[in-house]
């Protein structure tokens, strides 16, 4: 029997950044929606996303802050660590109180960005180990998976793999050591601890492998392959110039045909940035045809 993959739509997809607005259009289309960073705050976000007819799913920094951060649950600041791991028990508690299935977030940087750098040039200076970032977010894992037990639900945890662009104009050897999970054998590592394998999944950003592969320079899809049975959710979008950029997917990207062969997968988002609903709805179909 075929599983069922649930498809959303994400947030940055669409031309506003007013939650009401974008609700209502959702709303329009009957979309399921992944919530994300690139809304504007709003106090009384739940009371609107309850309005949405269809699915939902929070992703990384939604429900969105008050006063803007850049999210690191690798990080040695503590106070930037401490705001990390609140929001994401924020985004936790709320996920199982709304009887929602998952919540996704971001794996740690090396470093420190604020959050205006986050799509730009990161600082080269006061470089964590990435060892020591990688025990940091170990550590920051266990918390918010003790914390997601303590609820009757236990939505499904999902981390990102972090991407490294031409954007970030450093030598290779910087940059990596700035970016963590950027190919398998991060992930490798993690799941080679049962307590971890067991309570935690991958959400794959093929953009960001698609680029962190060619800055790298890995092989991808070997990678992929590495690390497949783990991977519960996708965001799909098109990089181009090595480039994170959230372009419209293709007929002939090159990560379609390979949806299928994700044997666990779960759930797709669509994160094409900054599109209107009639290419929303073509990009849908073409993700259709290959699920």
């Amino acid at each position: 029997m075929k599983k069922k993959i649930t498809k959303y739509v994400s947030s940055n997809a669409f031309k506003t950044n007013e939650l009401s607005i974008l609700i209502e259009e959702a709303n329009n289309f009957n979309y399921n929606i992944e919530f994300s960073g690139g809304l504007k705050y709003s106090n009384n976000y739940l009371k609107l996303i309850r309005k949405l007819k269809n699915k939902k799913c929070f992703h990384n920094y939604f429900p969105i802050p008050k006063k803007s951060f850049a999210l690191n649950l690798g990080s040695k600041n503590k106070e930037i660590l401490d705001q990390s791991i609140n929001h994401c028990k924020k985004a936790i508690k709320i996920s199982n109180q709304e009887n929602l299935k998952y919540f996704s977030f971001h794996t740690p940087f090396c470093v420190d960005p604020g959050h205006l750098r986050l799509s730009s040039g990161f600082p080269t200076c006061n470089i964590q180990d990435y060892n020591e970032t990688i025990e940091i977010f170990k550590n920051s894992l266990f918390k918010l998976i003790s914390y997601n037990k303590t609820f009757d639900n236990k939505i499904k945890l999902l981390i990102e793999n972090n991407v490294c662009s031409k954007i970030h104009n450093t030598s290779s050897k910087i940059k990596k050591k700035l970016f963590t999970f950027t190919d398998s054998n991060d992930y490798v590592n993690l799941f080679s601890d049962n307590f971890f394998k067991n309570n935690v999944h991958i959400l794959l950003d093929f953009a960001h492998f698609q680029v962190s592969s060619s800055v790298l320079k890995f092989d991808k899809i070997k990678h992929l392959n590495k690390i497949s049975k783990y991977i519960l959710g996708a965001h799909l979008s098109l990089a181009k110039n090595n480039i994170d950029n959230n372009q419209k997917i293709k007929s002939n990207s090159w990560f379609l045909k390979h949806l299928k062969k994700l044997k666990n997968l779960e759930y797709i988002s669509l994160e094409v940035f900054n599109i209107n609903t009639s290419e929303i709805n073509q990009q849908v179909k073409l993700i259709n045809k290959w699920t």
